[in-house]
């Protein structure tokens, strides 16, 4: 049995050299690879936020027609002098509710009560001062 010795010049430098310059150039592919991956989840993700800033966008705007329409309701129902005595008698809008300036909450008849209550006292609570502090 013999003991196998590396002659010199054998090829193991030149075999270091090319599996050095093999990991290098897969690692800079690696890199490059996950650049351009990011890239495109970039701009995936910048698609889907405009798309949906623009449902957002769309919704709010609905909402704003209604509050209008309900304000222009609401402001000819209180300063008229023909107008019914108590605002139960003058309809609110499907899915909406109207809040006097005591707290006291007049919803229509399809909205959820659950709803708005904890809308109500959402909106008073923020619109009372906070307790100062000692």
């Amino acid at each position: 049995m013999s003991i196998f010795v590396p002659k010199r010049g054998s090829g193991w430098l030149p075999t270091c050299m090319v599996l050095a310059i093999v990991l290098i150039a897969g690692s800079r592919l690696i890199v490059l690879s996950m650049q351009y991956h990011a890239a495109q989840a970039r701009e995936s993700a910048q698609v889907t936020a405009a798309r949906s800033a623009r449902a957002i966008e769309s919704q709010l705007q609905a909402l704003a027609e209604v509050a209008q329409r309900q304000a222009t309701r609401a402001a000819g129902t209180v300063g008229r002098k023909d107008a019914p005595a108590r605002p139960q008698f003058v309809a609110a809008d499907r899915n909406t509710f109207w809040m006097a300036t005591d707290g006291s909450v007049l919803r229509s008849k399809d909205s959820d009560p659950t709803t708005v209550e904890g809308a109500a006292k959402d909106y008073i609570m923020q619109d009372s001062p906070e307790p100062a502090a000692d």
